[in-house]
């Protein structure tokens, strides 16, 4: 099995471990950025506590600031722990999992992103295949779990606005009729 395709119907030609390489370095460009972010949004945040005005707050709003200060150093925590499990499973021929927590942990980073940084939601998909934006049809399983965020969102009183840019063979109607679809239930 290891030299084999391990998927002939998707048009890559590459092994599973070839797959799995692939993965990681898609999801270290992904929480680079995330990283970036998350370290960002914790030090201002961190500053806020500094300025002159922050003493005479309402007690609530210092409970919220306290609340989106330990929000953003959860999330950079989660962000950042993928690297630290890729040091520590280095050499332990355990790339699957390495590639199946670490898309899990930044997963739970970027919800705790979205959370904390706006009253509304944007999400822009350019396709489910990183090689080839703005092409390619979204799985039913992908489009399950952006539906199950977008009700999560919903629920918190947030506008979501979804765009879908993966106009390649009419990809981004159908998705969308789909998404739709599976909102109504």
């Amino acid at each position: 099995m290891e030299g084999r395709d391990v998927d002939p119907g998707d048009g890559r030609d590459e092994t599973i471990n070839e797959r799995m390489d692939r993965n990681w370095n898609e999801l270290l460009q992904e929480m680079r950025v995330t990283q970036t972010g998350t370290q960002i949004l914790s030090g201002f945040l961190l500053t806020i506590a500094f300025q002159p005005t922050f003493h005479g707050l309402p007690a609530f709003d210092k409970t919220v600031y306290l609340f989106l200060v330990l929000a953003a150093t959860v999330t950079t925590a989660l962000a950042l722990a993928p690297v630290h499990l890729h040091r520590t499973l280095f050499r332990h021929h355990s790339k699957p999992a390495l590639v199946q927590i670490g898309h899990l942990l930044l997963r739970a980073a970027l919800t705790g992103v979205l959370r904390a940084t706006a009253p509304f939601v944007y999400v822009r998909l350019h396709g489910p295949d990183h090689d080839h934006l703005y092409g390619g049809s979204y799985s039913e399983a992908d489009l399950g779990w952006w539906a199950d965020r977008i009700r999560e969102w919903r629920c918190s009183d947030k506008d979501v606005w979804v765009y879908f840019n993966n106009d390649g063979a009419g990809h981004a109607v159908r998705n969308a009729n789909r998404l739709r679809a599976l909102l109504a239930r």
